[in-house]
């Protein structure tokens, strides 16, 4: 399962490097190599939508959170785009569903904080273009015990100094005064960076596909691609219904059926893991009147033994449920 925090902003920085430069299909992966794709401009539409018959500039395959911002940065380039997915936007059988996710800047790498800011501004975008909510800002705690052999906040205390971005670090009293909604043992500090927030996963992937259309993109759900066949230009996209869609060129997005798809249709051996990652939700004990909504309550990052594995867990705030949300990265059966 893709962490979403992580996945949004290599979505952006991605679909935005592959309207300027995709990859063409080979049979053989170590073949492959980037290559310009000619005619294409900023606002220039080589086709309005392209057809089974004239083909397509691009065919994104897989309709996650990445490949329906895939499709949507293609087609705003000017591509020509087809946009497919097994099932319907916004299912529940992948990675992109959900109430919600994390979005941060709790990263100790500048790559990661660079891609998030990038990423910003493609979903205030969006946001903007969907004309209802599709993310809150709620700020961001890293949590972790004192002396922790693997030091997480020193490294983000000097990332947010270098990179000019404002954090505070509170002792576990000091954190309760501030956000009394959380209460942690004394040996624990944390660090609490304003710019991190929640983005309303579902909500979000429904609003790219429409994006990707009102830019041009020809949507196909419930199709599934069952062949992949090379021309002389690029490829055959053969769907289960029997239909050929030629594309210049085609995106691979299948998120957990990765292994599967580029066995059956490139003869390429991916290995991944794909796990079923379970996530819980608490309510506020009985007679509780803090917030513990997104309006009051930031999200969070535990660095503390889960029991669950070697990642501790991360929550955050109440959104469509009762109560606030956690579960432990990569811990879920395989």
């Amino acid at each position: 399962r893709f962490e979403l925090a992580r996945a949004a902003a290599m979505a952006a920085v991605a679909s935005q490097r592959l309207a300027a430069r995709v990859a063409p299909w080979r049979h053989i992966g170590a073949s492959s190599r980037l290559v310009p794709l000619s005619g294409w401009r900023d606002g220039q539409r080589r086709r309005a939508g392209g057809s089974a018959a004239g083909g397509f500039d691009v065919v994104v395959v897989g309709g996650g959170i990445m490949g329906s911002w895939a499709a949507a940065r293609c087609a705003a380039r000017g591509a020509s785009v087809a946009l497919l997915d097994q099932f319907d936007p916004g299912h529940e059988h992948g990675s992109s569903h959900g109430d919600g996710r994390i979005y941060r800047f709790a990263y100790e790498e500048d790559l990661y904080v660079d891609m998030m800011e990038l990423s910003l501004k493609h979903w205030e975008e969006l946001q903007s273009f969907a004309g209802e909510p599709l993310m809150a800002k709620t700020g961001g705690l890293s949590i972790q015990p004192k002396g922790l052999s693997k030091d997480h906040i020193g490294p983000l205390k000097d990332l947010y100094s270098r990179r000019g971005l404002a954090y505070e670090v509170f002792s576990a009293g000091a954190l309760h005064e501030r956000f009394p909604q959380f209460s942690v043992p004394e040996d624990m500090e944390a660090l609490f960076q304003g710019d991190m927030g929640v983005l309303f996963a579902t909500k979000c992937v429904r609003a790219t596909w429409r994006y990707a259309a009102q830019l041009g993109a020809e949507l196909r759900p419930s199709t599934c691609v069952v062949e992949l066949r090379p021309d002389g230009t690029g490829a055959v996209v053969i769907t289960d219904s029997g239909e050929a869609l030629r594309a210049r060129h085609v995106i691979l997005a299948p998120g957990p059926w990765l292994s599967g798809l580029a066995s059956s249709l490139l003869g390429l051996e991916i290995p991944t893991e794909v796990s079923a990652e379970t996530v819980s939700y608490f309510a506020p004990r009985a007679g509780c009147e803090l917030d513990h909504s997104y309006r009051s309550m930031p999200v969070f990052i535990s660095y503390m033994n889960s029991g669950l594995g070697n990642y501790g867990f991360y929550g955050f705030s109440s959104l469509e449920g009762p109560g606030g949300k956690g579960s432990g990265p990569f811990a879920g059966a395989m």
